[in-house]
């Protein structure tokens, strides 16, 4: 019962098969056990926020960062929470600093981008994504958010060709050290034959 690691691995059991109450709780558990790892409060807020609790879910991240300015995934998690809840400034100050961390991660770029087509700044938002795309090639959501980007620019041909590459893009959180083993804790049956494609 006063093992940190032990209620984070619960969290993630729970959380990776949608028990998101039962993962909160959890992983709140962990934080108060391990106050000095920052994962445990940034899972808190997860949970949180897949419970459809966003203006919780925001001050938790907000609380994270202040708790951990030095934790990249933090300052990714409010800056794509903000921004979807149209807090466009606060968006910006978070991606900027998670590109002062994690310069060579594109979603702090891309994520940027995005801000900056949100402000109007098409040209800025074509450089951050042009630079999110040299990270990482296959960064769909960064080529549709550049396809939209060129579009406003007048740049049709090369419009159409990011869209087409950004066609059916999947939002992938940024990875941590706990996300990655989440899929060894998958147990629904859709999981499993998901995981069994990815063997085949």
């Amino acid at each position: 019962p006063r093992e940190a690691p032990r209620h984070s691995t619960l969290g993630l059991v729970y959380a990776a098969n949608w028990l998101w109450t039962e993962a909160r709780l959890a992983f709140q558990n962990a934080a108060r056990l391990n106050p000095r790892e920052p994962l445990a409060p940034l899972y808190v807020g997860v949970a949180t926020q897949e419970l459809g609790e966003r203006d919780e879910a925001l001050r938790l991240f907000r609380q994270l960062t202040q708790q951990f300015p030095a934790f990249p995934q933090g300052f990714y998690r409010l800056g794509d929470l903000a921004l979807r809840a149209g807090a466009v400034e606060e968006s910006q100050a978070a991606f900027e600093k998670l590109i002062a961390l994690a310069p060579q991660e594109w979603r702090g770029h891309a994520g940027l981008g995005e801000v900056k087509l949100r402000q109007g700044n098409a040209s800025a938002a074509a450089n951050l994504l042009e630079r999110a795309l040299e990270l990482d090639r296959n960064a769909k959501p960064a080529h549709h958010l550049l396809g939209t980007a060129y579009q406003r620019l007048g740049r049709t041909n090369e419009a159409q060709r990011e869209l087409r590459l950004g066609l059916n893009a999947l939002h992938f959180p940024m990875p941590d050290a706990w996300s990655v083993s989440a899929p060894d804790h998958m147990r629904l049956l859709q999981d499993q034959l998901e995981l069994a494609a990815q063997l085949t």
